[in-house]
């Protein structure tokens, strides 16, 4: 059996259309966990929290002020 190619996405037109059809107000983001503090330390720019907040409060920030933030137990 031939493989077929699966057609090129336009991401950026897609990304587009579903944020006019969701009318959002600010930037989707997105989320990951990492298992190790190095791996959150070698993101370059992100923004750290020093304070304590709740685990909501962090992709909030991250949508407002379109920065990476960086989070650990500690600050939640």
């Amino acid at each position: 059996m031939e493989k077929k190619e699966a057609p090129a996405i336009d991401w950026a037109k897609l990304t587009h259309e579903m944020e006019s059809l969701l009318r959002l107000k600010t930037s989707p983001v997105a989320y990951k966990r990492l298992e190790k503090m190095e791996e959150l330390e070698k993101i370059p720019g992100v923004m750290r929290l020093n304070r304590k907040a709740s685990f909501c409060q962090a992709p909030a920030l991250a949508r407002m002020v379109g920065m990476t933030v960086g989070v650990t137990r500690d600050n939640l």
